[in-house]
């Protein structure tokens, strides 16, 4: 007895009729298995992706302000360059407020500067 076309599993990336094979297949050929994988993940590598350039960005600006010489910066002129206050890679709570990390660079914010900027010691 013959399963009518209703039933007959079909592809999940182009909606073709799977044909024979393996009863679990869910593509019709490899190529379908990798566009339906990629698109799927597109939206998470396109955040991931604007995070670690963010973060690399910040890690540039505030590698710059240590290279001038200076260890703190005016969070305003930083944020025009590009800097964004919201993304680091680690936050700790002091006895006197948060301190931040972008990688091994550490710093404290208040709300209109960006001070005590330097490389984290290593051990």
């Amino acid at each position: 007895m013959k399963q009518s076309n209703e039933d007959e599993p079909t592809c999940l990336y182009c909606g073709q009729p799977l044909g024979y094979g393996r009863r679990d297949r869910k593509f019709c050929c490899d190529s379908c298995r990798i566009n339906y994988n990629n698109s799927r993940r597109a939206g998470y590598y396109s955040v991931q992706t604007r995070v670690i350039s963010t973060l690399r960005r910040n890690y540039s600006l505030l590698q710059e302000t240590m290279d001038s010489g200076e260890d703190s910066a005016d969070l305003g002129d930083l944020v025009q360059m590009g800097f964004n206050p919201e993304i680091s890679t680690a936050c700790r709570k002091l006895n006197r407020g948060l301190e931040y990390r972008c990688f091994d660079i550490r710093y404290r914010r208040s709300a209109s500067r960006i001070f005590r900027i330097c490389h984290t010691k290593k051990h």
